[in-house]
């Protein structure tokens, strides 16, 4: 019982104490507005024990050394050390010298500009690797356009490692031998690949050079039975991309051991903005 009495007094005391605080603060409050009406339109206390004065226009108008007068007084009879005037997006930080009453302007800083540089430094991570997407299409021909030697779609999704001079991404081609029929072989291939450009800004021109590792799966149907094999290559790359609206038109030239030889056309598109 002796405890709950404890518990209860503490309770009670502390309320009051709450409110003596409370009551204090409205006072200093109206005191301020009422000296400061033209520069504050209200005054707050934060959660960690700063004084925050909203100002109005006026306010942000004023020369340093009024401003320096005007949060002196504000802070001479307080035991807080500092004070935040807030006018819009912008913020400035206070602070009282306790052994000679005087205040003393630590920094100011911009909301708006601060938005403005996490979007700049965000973007410019993004334009300095940005995301492409490639889709083309080769093959090799005999004289009689119903004969077709090689079949080829490829396509890439990858990202610059290094902005229009090195890239990274993962390739997909399917190809197509022979002439057609039910037993031309047909080879899956998807791997990782890397390509170093050497822009020509002049004429807009790119060329490259590239490789990669590849994992490829041939199927081929005969009369009796449909024969799998499994293999890995590592093959060559080189072309030139041709910087046409916001990506690139891209002729280029894959040889490999297992993958054979092929040209493709196709276009790289550029998945943001330049």
């Amino acid at each position: 019982m002796k405890h709950l009495y404890i518990l209860i007094l503490a309770l009670v005391v502390g309320q009051q104490g709450f409110a003596q605080n409370r009551n204090e603060f409205d006072a200093f409050k109206k005191d301020i507005l009422s000296q400061f009406d033209t520069y504050f339109e209200n005054v707050e206390m934060s959660g960690d024990g700063k004084i925050i004065l909203y100002a109005e226009e006026a306010y942000n108008t004023l020369l340093s050394v009024k401003k320096n007068s005007i949060i002196r007084a504000v802070l001479s009879d307080r035991i807080e050390e500092f004070a935040i005037v807030r006018y819009q997006y912008k913020s400035e930080l206070w602070k009282k010298e306790t052994n000679n009453n005087r205040v003393t302007f630590i920094d100011d800083w911009d909301m708006n500009s601060i938005a403005k540089t996490a979007n700049i430094t965000a973007s410019q991570k993004t334009n300095s690797h940005p995301w492409f997407f490639y889709l083309g299409a080769g093959g090799t021909y005999s004289d009689a356009i119903s004969d077709i030697n090689n079949l080829n779609v490829s396509s890439r999704l990858g990202f610059f490692l290094l902005k229009n001079r090195w890239d990274l991404a993962v390739s997909y081609t399917l190809n197509i031998a022979g002439n057609g029929n039910y037993d031309s072989p047909l080879n899956s291939n998807i791997g990782l690949m890397t390509k170093v450009y050497f822009p020509i800004r002049k004429i807009n021109i790119s060329p490259y050079i590239g490789t990669g590792i590849s994992y490829i799966t041939t199927s081929s149907t005969s009369d009796i039975f449909t024969i799998n094999s499994d293999s890995w290559d590592v093959p060559l790359y080189m072309g030139i991309s041709w910087f046409v609206g916001h990506g690139s038109l891209d002729i280029g030239y894959l040889y490999g051991n297992n993958s054979g030889s092929m040209v493709t056309i196709g276009y790289t598109f550029s998945l943001w903005s330049k």
